[in-house]
Parts: structure tokens; C-alpha cells; sequence
């Protein structure tokens, strides 16, 4: 059985975003067992953090207005993934950790599901995780 799903492309200077409505069987608050989701690629700064995560910020704000429950940004968004060396280094680091914070509390608010890129440190360890945010968490 062929099913048929509705796409928005929007394209502007700073980003784009591709939104499709992915079936899912079971979860009563989506419609008709459809929840709509966007993918972002959003225009980044090698190693500045704070750009891009209003850029992040400003995407996923953009998702929600265009009701998606979900919104995916690529590996390393936060960062930038061409790093190579600054990976190593703690000012780089804390900034991704800050950024993700920043985040979490500019779309608190909002009633959308987050998957952000990005770098994190554990067990004197760095990792390529994707960090996964709802209302400020």
C-alpha cells in the first residue's frame, strides 16, 4: 500500500529546512498518527559556538511556528565539524557546553523535540554525541 506524505520546503539565505510527516502508530496526540518533522542544516562558524547556536536556536524556533514535533541538525552542529585540533581544547568544549544551554532555555517554551550535534567530554574521553533537548531539558 503506496502511502502518500505531505513535504514544505523552505529555503532562505541563512538556513533550510525540509519538513515531512513521518507515520507513527499508537501516539494519540499526533494527527491522524502523523508527526510532522523538520531537518535542519543551519549556515555555522567553524568553532563559534555562539553563532551557531542562534542559529540552531532560530531553526528550531522556525520548526515549532511551522508545527513540527521534531527538528534534527547534522553532526557537530554546534562546533562545526572541520574543528580538527580546537576538539582538544577546553575553551572550545566549554563553549559547545554553554551553547547547549543556551539552547535548552531559549526553547523552554516551545512544544517541539530537539537532536542537536555536538561534542562532549566524558570520562577523559571526547565524543561526537547528539544531544537531545524538550522544554529547556
Amino acid at each position: 500500500k503506496k502511502k502518500k506524505f505531505g513535504y514544505n520546503i523552505l529555503i532562505s539565505y541563512e538556513d533550510i529546512l525540509f519538513y515531512c510527516n513521518i507515520n507513527i502508530r499508537g501516539l494519540g496526540a499526533m494527527k491522524d498518527g502523523f508527526l510532522r518533522v523538520a531537518a535542519a542544516t543551519p549556515e555555522i562558524r567553524v568553532a563559534d559556538c555562539i553563532h551557531n547556536a542562534q542559529a540552531i536556536t532560530g531553526q528550531i524556533i522556525q520548526a515549532a511556528e511551522n508545527n513540527a514535533s521534531l527538528i534534527v541538525f547534522p553532526e557537530l552542529s554546534v562546533t562545526g565539524y572541520t574543528c580538527s585540533d580546537l576538539f582538544l581544547q577546553s575553551a572550545l568544549l566549554d563553549a559547545a557546553e554553554d551553547a547547549v544551554l543556551q539552547i535548552a532555555e531559549k526553547t523552554s517554551a516551545l512544544p517541539i523535540l530537539s537532536v542537536i550535534g555536538v561534542p562532549l567530554r566524558a570520562s577523559n574521553a571526547i565524543y561526537n554525541c547528539a544531544v537531545v533537548l524538550y522544554k529547556g531539558e
